[in-house]
């Protein structure tokens, strides 16, 4: 719980920062669930969705580089019951606070709707895992109808 704590306080102060990584470049913000199902696995299929790519590192020359995927999404109670369902309750990887700052405008509003505190519970996010996203977490808080997904490469 601490470290969630911890996790929502630094996602607040970046949420609040510039938005851009540390190259000046940004991809923006999407609400295209159809594309984000392409990306990733969807157990569900959410009411609506704001997603982001973001770039973790550049490839070295021998193979691609990193990169995560940071989404909100909302399902109806349905849905949230079975996401829930499937997930296992973990201390999982809280992305990075310097992850958060590259997120657009757009974004940062949904994740702040999270209201991320130490009542939010981390699950992990293997549902939703499909290569090279094989890694992550979904953070929630009791009767929400939406959840923080955090999905990266390694």
């Amino acid at each position: 719980r601490l470290r969630l704590s911890v996790f929502a306080a630094c996602m607040l102060g970046a949420m609040l920062g510039c938005g851009r990584s540390d190259d000046g470049t940004m991809r923006a913000s999407s609400t295209d669930v159809e594309k984000l199902s392409a990306t990733i696995t969807l157990p569900v299929r959410p009411i609506s969705a704001r997603w982001q790519i973001i770039e973790l590192s550049r490839g070295d020359g021998l193979g691609p580089g990193d990169w995560a995927l940071i989404a909100y999404l909302v399902c109806d109670a349905a849905g949230m019951k079975k996401v829930l369902a499937s997930a296992v309750r973990t201390t999982g990887d809280a992305p990075d606070v310097s992850i958060m700052k590259a997120v657009d405008a757009p974004m940062r509003a949904a994740l702040e709707r999270m209201h991320l505190d130490a009542s939010s519970v981390t699950f992990d996010a293997r549902a939703f895992y499909r290569s090279p996203l094989m890694h992550g977490v979904i953070i929630t808080k009791p009767g929400q109808s939406g959840f923080f997904m955090y999905l990266y490469t390694m």
